[in-house]
């Protein structure tokens, strides 16, 4: 039998951020671990339960299906999916329902994982200000939280793997402009760190970063990973329409512009979290 003071409700548990954390918690041996997914039957789900994991069917649009997921549980790992154009209020409404659905609960331990880009206001991302709006509304509710805010994901540099493979990466930053990425494994460490350690994290609003680099930079570790010469090429802006949705070019523009700055050795020294860099993460994790 499990003990129900020790389990874990992962959101998200078949995506990278939710997967990271299922990585960490099940290889401490500490805790029981539960995933919410919509597809129990699905192969990555069923890949998690043959770990342990405990797979629970539900939607985080349906409270009852919520409610009974959270049943039982310590703590609440919740992540959500940005919005489609044609529903921009989705993540909102979803993080809201699972907070409201932890306090319902009795949940001990809340950890919410937003973005880096949605601690400060009037950045122009939609995305961003619903975050905004769920942590808001998180640190109202009374509930104890860990609030993570990550940077760029370096899964997003890995979506066209026929590039990788014919040798060409393609973006919408020049290549020489400096960004900011953290893995959903390096996510996942923080968050079960913030489990393991609720004193010292519980109230704490953390952005993470696991390293600085350029797209030219990124397009150079994947050719050491890969073995072949792999380069950075430009989407002309004239072309970003055509190949983004218009909160994807609202970001690369705040990018450009500005873009993230987080102090790396000073998060290391802080919080202790051995992240990776984007090349370790390719042969460690993603590419292994």
């Amino acid at each position: 039998m499990t003990n129900p003071a020790r389990t874990i409700l992962v959101i998200g548990a078949t995506g990278n951020q939710g997967g990271g954390l299922v990585g960490h918690l099940l290889s401490s041996k500490d805790w029981h671990v539960r995933g919410l997914t919509r597809s129990p039957q699905g192969e990555k789900a069923q890949a998690l339960a043959a770990r342990g994991v405990e797979i629970i069917e539900g939607d985080m649009d349906d409270v009852v299906s919520i409610d009974a997921a959270m049943e039982g549980a310590y703590g609440v790992f919740s992540v959500q999916s940005q919005a489609a154009e044609d529903d921009p209020q989705l993540e909102m409404r979803q993080g809201v329902a699972v907070a409201d659905a932890a306090v319902r609960a009795g949940v001990s331990h809340l950890v919410y994982t937003a973005s880096c880009g949605a601690k400060e206001p009037d950045r122009g991302v939609s995305y961003w200000d619903a975050k905004r709006d769920i942590m808001a509304h998180i640190r109202q509710l009374g509930i104890r939280y860990t609030i993570l805010r990550p940077v760029s994901f370096a899964e997003n540099y890995l979506y066209d793997r026929a590039g990788i493979d014919n040798g060409v990466i393609r973006g919408m930053l020049t290549p020489e402009k400096t960004l900011q990425v953290i893995s959903g494994h390096d996510i996942g460490a923080f968050a079960a760190a913030a489990f393991n350690n609720p004193d010292t994290y519980a109230g704490q609003e953390i952005d993470i970063a696991a390293e600085t680099l350029t797209m030219n930079d990124i397009a150079a570790a994947l050719g050491r990973v890969v073995g072949h010469d792999v380069r950075y090429e430009q989407i002309p802006v004239e072309d970003w329409p055509r190949v983004a949705p218009p909160q994807t070019i609202a970001m690369t523009k705040w990018y450009q512009a500005c873009g993230y700055d987080e102090d790396i050795p000073a998060l290391k020294a802080r919080w202790g979290i051995p992240t990776l860099t984007f090349e370790e993460w390719l042969r460690a994790i993603a590419l292994r």
